[in-house]
């Protein structure tokens, strides 16, 4: 296996596969064992020694507390587990470096020597502290670098995609693992394999199924003991335990159609009697607790559908993937509700694997690494420039631009840049570095392959130094469109509005910077700090959106003063798999700032849930009684409400001891919060049709008197796009509209110089609020000789440079998230100045309209 070099690795909550590629074939790797999955199970005995796999599994029945499974459902959040034997104390990712660490022991030999590289599969719903942790794991387990492919991208190129389809159909991929459901729409068109959206479910795998087997035992033998049992006793823990394996057994057979017994081979104690386990099963009892479970995934891909517009016999092919797509009744129900064919010759278990070494062939990842490329010679070898580059870590094309900064402070002998690529064949111009220190550089990539670049950077006087980093490498890749965005993620601002980096559906990955401006001073030595909040949804107001982290600019590590209206270039980038990460550079300095991403679930206690999920109750009761809830959002709440009872429930076994039980409840208390965030943001119709009524007016005013007849005509078409936007309920495109007949209103409203004198006057009796007083006073002075000689071109500018000064409003910064920055670029700067109604009174009877801002 010489050539087969690529590894895949799918990394799973019940069973870890693996496979090797050369890039046309893929054979799936072999365990010690023989077999080709390796139980995702770890134990640790009282020497602490660490077994993982099928060795560890026989241990999860006998020795239960020593012993865990299902780890990957904990990813990302701050559970610990014990090995009580050993007094040790593990994390998720510590658990899942175990198992990462024994598939390399495993290739190790199929490649002499260790792999250094490989694309690790995670869920296409796995949010970004579970990409993270994912991340961490490999690199506890020896991986050098790891690139995320999203499972259902994997299963399609398993599946039998290539560059050369040109099947139109779309494809749906239903993966239902041990622990998530995740279903993708993919459409193949020349050649190119698009992911149109996904869909899924984080608690909902053959773990459920066997929970149900286990409820149907538990009935059993409370009949047969005269006693209630159930998964929420903590009294149970252990036996539970030793229950679920034989669970597992059970639901394959089960699910093939075959009555069977759920057996253990000695006797257990429940309450000091010894009980023999023999429960008889049907298939007949079976169906019915099971099949709600399959109709829950199912009810999943028909909302995918319905929201990509897609007709279920209209599908090209069905992708089954995980283990519990074996079973006949679920293979069955698909057929049934969801027509289309299945994908023939694929194996459910390694599909995903393979799919990955494939991909990590088709982007040269070579998983035995690379001899460092020679650095192209340089007359001054060790000196070196810092740079800041942007540039596509995989690009389709074969001449994308790399961006960037010299970083030094001392730029002035620093003339141009340009980058060789390693092996040769190509050097790029030498581009000019501008004063600011940026630059871009046209290269050329190596078709289908890895391409290194090293930089030099030229000085004045003919010599040339190299970069730190030295080089950057740039794979072209596959005809493979990238995973899109699911919720646009951006910067909330001091005014109360957001920066959007990436809108929802955008592909991955992505990398964006926008130029932001302090709102707040900080100078060294202070206690405050500012603070950039990062938020998730689809508002444009700040405060409805949910905030998911922040970079905080330090006081105490700030080199010098921080004046308002200083820029700020923030850069937010997610990566193939959905891990963000980002970062503030403050020019003046060179200052870089990472962002903290407060994703991780609160480590609440059980008391605390019981309250949050009562507080759930009473707000789904308010809801329900509130006349201003919509018709669509009210019937989302008998979801909500069946998720909150489902929520409930999982508490009580979260209670009797169930560790995966209490991670659950946590995360569907996230997710139940977000849903009802949803329906109360749809109250804010009220609000928004206000705030559209009096931006409509005002603008009319403005329109009528200053507009000329374009605008005139511009702004009834808006009037009628705003009542369209309110029929169909689409809150985003409201806002949008409203934005625009601000802006019509202002352009019309400015146009009259005479409205300067209001301006200037209002922003002048505010020099007491502003962050320099001395400016402020130079500017006042100007613009009043301005009035006088009625000079209107000073006099607006002399109110541009007041506006400049002014704060935004303390209510605006709250709605902000507390937000110290602003985007001068996308806020009409007449805006951040909030004035008063008076004003609008006051305009008119002078003759005039009012700023359509004032709304």
């Amino acid at each position: 296996m010489s050539d087969f070099r690529f590894l895949g690795i799918d990394l799973g909550t019940t069973n870890t596969a693996a496979a090797l590629s050369d890039g046309q074939r893929v054979e799936p790797v072999r365990m010690s064992d023989g077999g080709v999955l390796l139980p995702s199970v770890v134990r640790i005995d009282a020497h602490k020694n660490l077994v993982v796999g099928q060795r560890a599994r026989r241990f999860l029945d006998s020795d239960p507390a020593n012993t865990h499974a299902e780890f990957k459902r904990l990813m990302g959040s701050e559970s610990v587990l014990s090995f009580r034997s050993a007094k040790l104390e593990k994390k998720p990712e510590e658990l899942s470096a175990a198992v990462l660490e024994t598939i390399r022991n495993e290739v190790t030999p199929l490649l002499s020597g260790p792999p250094r590289q490989a694309v690790i599969t995670v869920p296409a719903l796995f949010e970004l502290p579970q990409i993270r942790a994912t991340a961490e794991a490999a690199r506890i387990a020896g991986f050098e670098r790891v690139e995320h492919l999203q499972e259902p991208v994997a299963s399609a190129l398993a599946a039998g995609w290539d560059t050369e389809s040109q099947e139109v159909a779309p494809w749906l991929v239903y993966d239902l693992g041990g622990g998530t459901f995740d279903v993708s729409l993919l459409e193949t068109r020349e050649g190119v394999l698009r992911v149109v959206d996904h869909d899924g479910d984080n608690f909902l795998g053959g773990r459920d199924m066997d929970a149900a087997v286990l409820d149907i035992v538990l009935g059993a033998l409370s009949t047969e003991l005269g006693k209630e049992l159930s998964r929420a006793n903590p009294e149970l823990r252990l036996v539970l335990r030793k229950l679920r394996f034989a669970c597992e057994e059970a639901k394959f057979a089960l699910g093939r159609g075959e009555d069977t017994s759920v057996a253990l081979p000695e006797p257990i104690l429940i309450d000091g009697d010894e009980v023999l386990v023999d429960v008889p099963i049907r298939v007949s009892d079976f169906i019915p607790k099971v099949m709600p479970l399959i109709d829950r995934s199912i009810e999943v891909a028909y909302r995918l559908l319905a929201r990509t517009g897609v007709m279920p016999d209209s599908l090209g092919r069905i992708v089954l993937v995980g283990g519990p797509t074996v079973m006949s009744i679920l293979r069955d129900r698909v057929a049934e509700r969801l027509v289309a064919p299945f994908a023939k010759n694929i194996d459910p278990m390694t599909a995903v694997a393979n799919g990955a070494a494939l991909f990590a062939a088709t982007h040269s990842l070579d998983a035995r690494g690379s001899a460092p490329l020679p650095r192209a010679a340089t007359a001054n070898a060790t000196a070196t420039a810092r740079v800041w580059l942007q540039a596509p870590g995989v690009s389709g094309d074969l001449h994308p631009y790399l961006v960037g900064k010299v970083l030094e402070a001392d730029r002035s002998r620093m003339k141009a840049i340009a980058a060789t690529r390693a092996g040769g064949g190509f050097t790029s111009s030498e581009e000019s570095i501008d004063e600011d220190g940026s630059f871009a550089i046209a290269l050329s990539l190596v078709s289908r392959a890895a391409s290194e670049f090293t930089l030099e950077v030229l000085l004045d006087d003919g010599v040339r130094v190299g970069t730190l980093p030295a080089s950057i490498v740039i794979h072209h890749g596959i005809a493979l469109a990238d995973p899109p965005v699911s919720r646009s993620i951006g910067v909330a601002l001091a005014n109360g509005g957001v920066t959007v980096f990436f809108e929802k559906g955008a592909p991955l990955p992505t990398r964006k910077t926008f130029r932001l401006r302090a709102a707040n001073a900080v100078r060294p030595g202070d206690e405050k700090a500012l603070r950039i909040p990062l938020v998730q949804g689809e508002f444009r107001s700040a405060e409805l959106c949910r905030r998911v982290g922040e970079i905080t600019v330090s006081a105490v590590d700030l080199k010098e003063p921080l004046a308002v209206g200083a820029p700020i270039d923030v850069t937010l980038e997610l990566d193939r798999g959905g891990k963000l990460s980002a970062t503030a550079m403050i020019p003046a300095t060179q200052q870089v700032f990472e962002g903290l991403l407060e994703l991780v679930l609160p480590d609440l206690d059980l008391a605390e849930v019981a309250l949050r999920i009562a507080g759930f109750h009473r707000r789904i009761a308010t809801l329900k009684a509130d006349a201003y809830v919509p018709d669509e959002a009210r019937r989302s709440l008998v979801a909500i409400e069946i998720r909150t009872g489902d929520a409930a429930f999982e508490l009580e076994c979260a209670k009797g001891g169930d560790p995966d039980a209490v991670e659950k409840v946590r995360r569907m208390l996230v997710d139940i919060d977000g849903e009802l965030a949803d329906v109360e943001a749809s109250k804010g119709w009220p609000t928004l049709e206000a705030r559209g009524r009096n931006a409509l007016l005002s603008s009319k005013q403005s329109v009528s008197i200053f507009g000329t007849g374009d605008e005139q005509a511009a702004l009834a078409e808006l009037e009628k796009s705003l009542q369209r936007s309110k029929k169909s309920g689409n809150i985003r495109d409201y806002e949008n509209r409203v934005g625009q007949i601000v802006a019509l209103g202002n352009a019309a409203y400015y146009r009259n110089p005479e409205n300067w004198e209001d301006e200037f006057k209002y922003a002048a009796n505010r020099l007491s609020e502003m962050h320099d007083a001395k400016e402020g006073q130079a500017a006042i002075r100007e613009g009043e000789k301005a009035l006088t000689t009625k000079n209107y071109d000073v006099l607006k500018a002399c109110t541009h440079r007041l506006w400049k000064l002014l704060p935004p409003s303390p209510e605006r910064q709250r709605q902000g998230h507390g937000s110290g920055v602003l985007d001068r670029t996308r806020i009409p700067i007449s805006c951040w100045a909030s004035r008063p109604r008076h004003r609008l009174q006051r305009s008119n009877a002078r003759g005039r309209s009012s700023s359509a801002c004032s709304t």
